[in-house]
């Protein structure tokens, strides 16, 4: 898929679209049918002060980091034939 055939101006568009979903299923979609994490489970926690979006938004940059750091060396481990 090219960046002509979608709505979005940027890659950097697309990227924080596609970030926006991903918060929307972790939030609702995911949530309908998740036994463990049920829906509203994440407002009540940060309404209660269990976890704050600070704390969440923080890991899942970290989780970024890392995942983006392995997908480097996986690309780099290809490039030499491991």
């Amino acid at each position: 898929m090219s960046l002509e055939d979608t709505d979005y101006k940027t890659v950097r568009d697309m990227i924080l679209g596609y970030v926006e979903d991903e918060i929307t299923d972790f939030l609702y979609y995911d949530r309908r049918e998740d036994e463990d994490l049920e829906l509203g489970m994440i407002e009540d926690a940060i309404e209660s002060g269990e976890i704050t979006t600070d704390e969440m938004a923080n890991h899942w940059k970290k989780c970024l980091e890392k995942a983006i750091d392995e997908c480097t060396e996986i690309d780099e481990d290809d490039e030499k034939g491991i």
